[in-house]
């Protein structure tokens, strides 16, 4: 058990730096985008980059950050709750479903997400350079599925928590 709450509490202390670091690197990426970084993030079309692009980027980023911030947060108390040795709690099993629907909400992030990333980059361009493209591709297979999976064994652990109830009720 000491085991557990030792490695615990360092995946909680590894997901708190790396929530202030995607913060971090949100900011310095539209502080610092150019054209090449727009080019090295998958925009192969002419960007116009003014500090009007800059804030609406930002802007826009705050959907799928806040997605990973709001997992992260998750699993900062899931790994507090096996710190504590609470293991086979309701509460967790109720954490972990969130993280498995925040999977599924991850897919149409960022198929919005990308969307409005390209139109924001390129919408001060001049006429007929002005791109608004949907991309939807395979690699939502794998979030799709880890999403299924998590929200499976979340569903798993909910029921046994109601078979260990009832025969913690039998005398």
């Amino acid at each position: 058990m000491e085991k557990i709450a030792t490695i615990s509490r360092r995946c909680r202390i590894l997901f708190t730096i790396l929530g202030v670091a995607a913060i971090i690197c949100t900011i310095a990426m539209w502080l610092f985008m150019s054209p090449n970084l727009a080019t090295l993030l998958g925009i192969s079309e002419p960007v116009t980059i003014t500090p009007l692009t800059k804030a609406l980027g930002l802007v826009i980023t705050l959907l799928p950050l806040s997605i990973i911030f709001y997992g992260l947060c998750q699993l900062i108390k899931l790994f507090r709750h096996y710190e504590r040795g609470e293991i086979f709690t309701l509460l967790n099993a109720i954490i972990l479903r969130k993280i498995g629907f925040l999977f599924y909400l991850w897919i149409a992030c960022q198929v919005i997400y990308s969307t409005l990333f390209t139109l924001v980059l390129t919408f001060q361009n001049a006429p007929g350079q002005k791109i608004l493209q949907i991309t939807v591709g395979s690699d939502s297979i794998l979030p799709f599925i880890v999403g299924s999976i998590i929200i499976l064994i979340s569903w798993v652990l909910v029921e046994a928590q109601k078979v260990s109830d009832e025969h913690a009720l039998i005398p």
